[in-house]
């Protein structure tokens, strides 16, 4: 009786957890709680204009930079300890994957600035809020 239990809740448990930390699109893909939120239902879209994210959108590799939980169902869980601005932090963030990471934050600061002088002309737009100086919402 115990190898009948055990046999169920190994077989069926998996997909369970499965099918509530993932979505699967009809062609078979696997996208994370990110992809889902931010560019499919479109809360707070991710701007691929942007250098940034056009340079990293590649793999939904978004933890990598921006901390969170990537296959969490609820926002709070999902964006604990959420990283919302890495360049703050770049050497901890940035050095693992890149060691020319100091070339590659100054390119990323010299467009975020440029972005700002057109958005200070520009009608002002909210932005996301952070609870500390490091970007990190808690």
């Amino acid at each position: 009786m115990k190898f009948i239990i055990f046999l169920v809740l190994f077989l069926l448990l998996p997909m369970n957890i499965a099918d509530i930390n993932t979505s699967h699109a009809q062609c078979g893909g696997v996208y994370t709680s990110c992809f889902i939120c931010h560019n499919i239902r479109k809360e707070l879209p991710i701007s691929y204009d942007d250098l940034w994210h056009r340079d990293h959108s590649f793999g939904q590799i978004c933890d990598f930079c921006h901390g969170g939980g990537i296959n969490l169902r609820y926002k709070e869980d999902a964006h604990y300890e959420l990283i919302a601005k890495p360049l703050n932090n770049s050497k901890k963030i940035c050095s693992p994957c890149h060691k020319d990471y100091e070339t590659r934050v100054n390119k990323y600061e010299l467009f975020l600035k440029e972005k700002k002088k057109k958005a200070d002309k520009e009608p002002e737009k909210t932005e996301s809020k952070t609870n500390n100086e490091s970007g990190i919402k808690k």
